[in-house]
């Protein structure tokens, strides 16, 4: 009998226990709910005020825009080549001017005052170093301060970009293949005329090498060269010959035995320095055995502004 009221005594106090670590357990877990809850409602309030913010930016940015835009009756910005530099000119007409205020124009760290002209508008040319992107910006000086319009980052692609094509010519018997290279000249652009290219070489590359990409065998000189023949397969027939510089390059000591596959790239130095090359192929040519074919056409050579 004693045995089992000392059981019963023990079965009490454990229940007790278990009670009361259950309510402190329920306790903490209440506690964190409501820490929970805190730190949700404080991520509410934070992400608002972050949102307000961003639009007060945003409005903020759009109201400069519409502002600095309003400064302007008329733009006109061209971006041209010459002499190895980008040549930038713009004209900017203003809706109001101060009796003592003048312009400038300033772009990729140089600048140049802005001349007026007889229908109010104001000019300036800046000659500057070759690269990707030109960030033109018209500067409005007096006593009071000054006031900066930005016109807008210009890409230097269009006026660098050479673009030409390619011919491959080889006889039936496979002993003697050349390849011709056309460059279409652009008044405004890098290459004007044949004076503007300084040297044109023609990258031969093994394609099938174990290297990524293929391995570099060698270089061949392109040099300037009538059109080729009337039978050779033409790129563009309906291209007039006469208005592209035409170059040409015998690639013969390559592609001579059994088997060859290869690929060739154009990359032209201009009279300025400016280097131009292309991610892909101007041409490639096949062969096995007594056959053989190849691959020409269209292509674009621009700077490569990661080197």
């Amino acid at each position: 009998m004693k045995r089992s009221t000392v059981f019963l005594a023990a079965g009490i106090a454990a229940f007790l226990l278990l009670a009361a670590a259950t309510f402190r357990l329920g306790s903490q877990v209440g506690d964190l709910k409501n820490q929970v809850d805190s730190l949700q409602s404080s991520l509410t309030q934070m992400e608002s005020s972050l949102r307000r913010d961003v639009s007060g930016i945003s409005s903020s940015v759009q109201a400069a825009l519409e502002e600095q835009a309003s400064l302007f009756a008329a733009t006109d910005t061209r971006l041209t080549y010459a002499d190895g530099q980008l040549v930038l000119t713009v004209s900017v007409r203003p809706k109001e001017l101060g009796a003592e205020e003048t312009l400038s124009l300033s772009a990729n760290g140089f600048s140049a005052p802005m001349a007026a002209g007889a229908d109010g508008s104001y000019t300036a040319t800046l000659s500057l170093p070759l690269a990707g992107e030109v960030d033109p910006v018209v500067t409005f000086l007096s006593a009071a301060g000054t006031r900066q319009v930005e016109l807008g980052p210009l890409g230097t692609s269009s006026v660098l970009t050479v673009r030409g094509s390619s011919v491959l010519d080889w006889g039936d018997d496979n002993d003697t293949v050349w390849i011709y290279v056309d460059l279409t000249p652009d008044s405004a652009g890098a290459v004007a005329g044949a004076e503007d290219v300084a040297s044109l070489t023609l990258q031969v590359i093994d394609n099938g090498a174990a290297a990524q990409g293929g391995a570099l065998l060698g270089t061949v000189p392109l040099t300037l060269s009538a059109p080729p023949a009337e039978d050779a397969p033409l790129a563009d027939p309906e291209t007039a010959k006469d208005a592209l510089l035409w170059y040409a390059a015998d690639v013969s000591g390559y592609t001579r035995g059994e088997t060859c596959n290869l690929s060739f790239r154009a990359e032209p130095t201009t009279a300025g320095g400016l280097v131009l090359t292309d991610t892909n192929m101007t041409a490639s040519f096949q062969k096995t055995g007594v056959n053989s074919g190849g691959d020409y056409g269209d292509f674009s050579l621009s700077p490569d502004w990661a080197e």
